[in-house]
């Protein structure tokens, strides 16, 4: 997926769950170096799970459960 229509649908989920969404990670620094994203970590204000849910079914993504106790989801494309 390009980073592009990924941003977008963080955006998009963001503003329809009415919650903050940060980059973090590895993704930062390799945008600094000019590197290549091969992955992307967000952090949610809120609940990340139904953030993780919105997004995979905006963009045909996977929703994959981490680990409910702790709220954590990835969302798998390709």
């Amino acid at each position: 997926m390009h980073i592009s229509k990924l941003l977008a649908a963080l955006e998009h989920a963001a503003t329809h769950q009415n919650t903050e969404v940060w980059v973090v990670g590895g993704a930062i620094r390799d945008r600094l170096l000019g590197l290549p994203l091969h992955d992307l970590d967000v952090a949610v204000a809120g609940d990340a799970v139904s953030f993780a849910r919105a997004v995979a079914d905006a963009t045909d993504g996977s929703f994959v459960l981490l680990g409910d106790a702790h709220g954590t989801a990835r969302v798998v494309w390709g």
